[in-house]
Parts: C-alpha cells; sequence; structure tokens
C-alpha cells in the first residue's frame, strides 16, 4: 500500500474582489470578501485533517503487514521477508514524508490567506473611497493562482508537462507576478530566496517594479540578492533603474551596499594574489601588508553585517529557518485565528521535526491549548 495525497480543490472557491463604486457597496464586499477567505481557511483546515487521516491510515496498514511478517515462521520469513519489508520501509517513509510536506504546503497558503484577510481588514478600517478600493483591488487575485494545485501526476513524482516545459528563470505564478503589489512580491521573493531559487526571486521583483516604476525597494531586494551571489555586476546597472526613481535615500542606500560588497570582493582578491605572488616579501613589508588587509577585512565584514541586516529586517522569512520554526509560526497564526485543531496538528509536527527548545515551545502552547 502507498499514500497518494489528495490535492487541495481551491479552483471551486471564488477570488476575492472589491468593489469601489460606493461607500456602503464596498463595507458590504468587505465582510463578503472575508467570509469567503473565512470559508476557504475552513475548507484547507479539514483537507489537512483528511490528508492526515489518509497518512495515519496507510501507516496502520503497514505496521499491520509488519506484524503479520513477524509472525511468520523463521525459515519463510528468511525466504521472503527481505523484499516486502524493505517495500514497507519506504513506502512508511514515503507516507510520512509526503503527509508533512502536504501539511506545511496547506499550512503556508492558509497562513498567505490570514495575512491577505489582516492587511484587507486593516485596509478598510483605515481609510474609504479610493484608498480603500485600490487596497482591496490588490487582492482580487485568487489564492489558486498564489499556490497552483500540483496535477496528479507531480504528486506521484513525475513533473507534469506544463511544468517541464518552464525554465528555471520563469515564475511559476503565471499572470500574478505583474499583478501582486510590490510589498508582496518582496515577501515572496524572501520565500524563493529561503528555498535558494534565487532567479524566481529576481523574476518575481523585475516584474512587480515595472508596474511600480517610482517605488524603488523591489530594485534594492534585488540587489540584495545580486550581492549575495557575487552577481555584483549586475547589481550595478540596478543603480541607474533606482536612479530613475527619484528616491535619493535608496540610491545611496546601494551604492554604500556595492561599495562594501565590491571592497570586499577586492579584499579577496588580494588575498590570493599575495598567496600565489613568486618570490620572498621582507618582513616589515609583510607585516604592514597584514595590517592593512585584516583593517579592509574587518571593516568589509562589518559592512557586510549591516546589509544583512537591513535586508533581513524587509523580508518576510529568513534563509535560516527550519520546517520545524516555520511550522511554529504557522500554529501561533492558527492560534490567533481560533483555529486550536489546526495549530494542534502543526505543533505536534513541530515537536517530531525540531531540536530540543523548539520542542519545548511547542508543548508549551499545546499545554496552553488544553
Amino acid at each position: 500500500p502507498s499514500a497518494v495525497s489528495e490535492p487541495v480543490d481551491t479552483a471551486a472557491i471564488a477570488p476575492v474582489s472589491a468593489d469601489s463604486d460606493s461607500s456602503p457597496n464596498l463595507t458590504g464586499n468587505s465582510e463578503r470578501d472575508l467570509a469567503a477567505i473565512e470559508a476557504r481557511l475552513s475548507a484547507l483546515s479539514g483537507q489537512l485533517r483528511e490528508i492526515q487521516d489518509v497518512v495515519a491510515s496507510k501507516d496502520q496498514e503497514i505496521a499491520a503487514l509488519k506484524a503479520e511478517l513477524a509472525k511468520r515462521p523463521v525459515a519463510s520469513v528468511a525466504e521472503s521477508a527481505p523484499a516486502p519489508e524493505t517495500t514497507s520501509d519506504q513506502i512508511g517513509s514515503g507516507s510520512s514524508s509526503n503527509g508533512t510536506l502536504w501539511a506545511l504546503l496547506i499550512a503556508a497558503l492558509a497562513a498567505l490567506a490570514y495575512i491577505a484577510r489582516r492587511r484587507f481588514s486593516g485596509s478598510v478600517e483605515g481609510g474609504t473611497g479610493s484608498d480603500t478600493s485600490s487596497t482591496a483591488g490588490g487582492f482580487e487575485t485568487s489564492l489558486d493562482e498564489l499556490l497552483p494545485v500540483p496535477a496528479q501526476s507531480e504528486q506521484m513524482g513525475q513533473p507534469s508537462e506544463s511544468e517541464a516545459s518552464k525554465g528555471y528563470g520563469e515564475s511559476l505564478l503565471t499572470g500574478y507576478a505583474a499583478d501582486q503589489s510590490l510589498a508582496d512580491a518582496i515577501a515572496e521573493a524572501d520565500i524563493y530566496v529561503a528555498y535558494g531559487r534565487h532567479q524566481h526571486a529576481l523574476d518575481t521583483l523585475e516584474a512587480a517594479s515595472a508596474a511600480e516604476p517610482s517605488n524603488a525597494s523591489g530594485l534594492l531586494k534585488m540587489l540584495d540578492i545580486y550581492i549575495s551571489l557575487d552577481r555584483v555586476e549586475e547589481g550595478q546597472r540596478l543603480l541607474i533603474m533606482i536612479e530613475q526613481t527619484g528616491d535619493r535615500a535608496s540610491l545611496s542606500i546601494a551604492e554604500a551596499k556595492l561599495s562594501s560588497a565590491s571592497d570586499a570582493l577586492e579584499g579577496d582578491a588580494a588575498a590570493k594574489a599575495l598567496a600565489t605572488e613568486p618570490g620572498e616579501i621582507e618582513s616589515e613589508e609583510a607585516d604592514e601588508i597584514d595590517v592593512s588587509l585584516d583593517l579592509e577585512f574587518q571593516e568589509a565584514a562589518n559592512q557586510e553585517r549591516t546589509v544583512s541586516e537591513e535586508s533581513d529586517s524587509s523580508g518576510m522569512l529568513d534563509s535560516d529557518e527550519d520546517p520545524a520554526e516555520t511550522a511554529l509560526d504557522l500554529a501561533r497564526a492558527y492560534l490567533d485565528m481560533g483555529d486550536k485543531a489546526g495549530a494542534k496538528d502543526l505543533l505536534q509536527t513541530a515537536m517530531s521535526m525540531g531540536d530540543e527548545a523548539q520542542v519545548e515551545v511547542a508543548k508549551q502552547l499545546l499545554a496552553s491549548i488544553e
């Protein structure tokens, strides 16, 4: 037996939209939009529990087969048991892995919907007229476009035709990147960077920045990614685009980051040249060079640390995050929404995957639920 995860069907749920024709209609539509998001979250939570039930059922079947094999005579086990046990172990491992991945995927989708609901609620309460309608319009993109549901062939480990035809540099969110707000694009890029998909992050930011040519935040985020990849020359080309936005503060920040990155690269090149240069250097000259290089490296390290802190503060996710920490964050979001069952499932996942500190946090949250 093998566990086959059922795809999450969100296509039947209508996308959230807002009508900016009048204030009364906007208020009514806002309430309906929030109700639709809550219904969607409830549906996703139900589907998550169904998937976990399927995984648990398959695990029970595997355990029953192992128990049956253990009861057979020793001779029979020696002849036929190795192959089935290996298959069972593989199936058990695969089912548990699939269950965890689907749980995290659905939880991430629910968290995105929750964030969208909170931003939308804030915009409705804080303003009216064109400002409110503009903010609400940003959520017309459906959750189906945010995270497309994989086809059956993808669930079984075989890439679909559409996915196979896409290059690494093409965005998987077709039709979405150009329509989303720049802030959402930066958050999405952080997710891509956290999982090593730097080119997807750059493509998403490029499309969103083209839609908001006067906003330099997306270009600064692209610059951070280029610097982290040691692609400083490509990052320098962004200076012209940042200058065209008219944001002098952002231009100064970009120039400082590029200067720091260039100094670090030059320091590395100088160190390599000294290591490979033939001949002997007199002791006094060598000491002076070493002191100079140490000062340059220290200055470059301090500047890089500052740039890293600024970059981390603007992102939604950090590349050092692990699945257990992500599960804890999502569990807290579920608790804020009042979904104790969903939070409990995620906390149990964090306990099975996290270290001692994360397990302790998960236990405390579970105790507060019970």
